[in-house]
């Protein structure tokens, strides 16, 4: 048996005879507090505002969900229906209290379910709409300081080329790398931005990794020579001179590890080593 059937089947009923007038001859239940012989519609302002309408209609049954009904402190919920006859006067009181307090609380239940899930609902919305404005201003960010960022690395390689005095080619090492960061800074934020909204694409076709490898070696011979380090590389000539993969991503990941090497190598040497793990069907 469900909660609401049981609920329903602990409802009190009251029985209350009355003669014509009103007047209480006897009942069969006392959850109300009646007494015999007291007038049924001076017990109660309900009873006294519905008695016109039943001595009108006699031989009819008039019924009244729903009634909140406040005796002796008390608060009762209940249906009421009310047969008046010529001899008599028939009150028959359901108390539903219980039953309704039950189905009200379950209401609310519902009721705060379905805010909350409207609620969750409207937040992910909202957390997508700032996700999604994040994205696209970090990608127009990353896009707008680009430009700048192009004409200072440019301008001070210009600047590289001319007559410098020790003191002013030592700040143009600095701008250069202070450039180098802040492009990686940019270039990250950009792959982020890219990430989260779905628009980052892996490449398939066909490079040289053995040129990515010594072009990589050529710059970063330079930036492990000016921390007193050597940067070696290992190469393994089995590989096949074409691969099929995304460039950018490859150049992305190994500047990223040797960056990291060379960074937080305090002396010695920092080696690449790039080998052929395994070959199937020859590709």
């Amino acid at each position: 048996m469900n909660a609401t059937a049981s609920n329903y089947k602990s409802i009190n009923i009251q029985e209350i005879f009355c003669e014509p007038n009103g007047t209480i001859r006897f009942f069969n239940n006392n959850f109300l507090k009646l007494n015999e012989g007291e007038n049924i519609f001076l017990c109660h302002p309900f009873f006294e505002s519905i008695e016109e309408t039943l001595l009108q209609n006699p031989n009819e049954i008039q019924t009244y969900p729903c009634v909140h009904l406040g005796l002796d402190d008390e608060e009762f919920i209940c249906d009421i229906s009310i047969t008046v006859e010529e001899h008599q006067l028939t009150v028959v009181v359901l108390d539903y209290t219980d039953a309704y307090l039950n189905l009200n609380e379950i209401a609310q239940e519902r009721n705060e379910s379905v805010i909350n899930s409207q609620l969750l609902i409207l937040k992910n919305q909202q957390l997508e709409k700032e996700k999604e404005f994040k994205n696209k201003f970090l990608a127009n960010i990353s896009h707008e300081i680009r430009s700048p960022l192009n004409a200072i690395v440019g301008f001070s390689e210009l600047l590289s080329n001319t007559s410098l005095s020790m003191e002013q080619a030592e700040l143009l090492q600095v701008i250069h790398k202070a450039n180098d960061q802040l492009t990686a800074i940019i270039n990250d934020m950009l792959d982020i931005a890219k990430i989260e909204m779905g628009e980052i694409h892996i490449k398939k076709e066909e490079f040289s990794l053995k040129d990515l490898i010594l072009q990589l070696t050529t710059i970063y011979s330079k930036k492990a020579e000016n921390k007193f380090l050597t940067f070696k590389v290992d190469y393994d000539e089995s590989i096949r001179e074409k691969i099929i993969g995304d460039q950018v991503r490859v150049q992305q990941i190994l500047e990223n590890l040797i960056q990291n090497a060379i960074k937080y190598t305090v002396s010695g040497h920092v080696i690449l080593k790039v080998e052929k793990s395994f070959s199937r069907a020859n590709k």
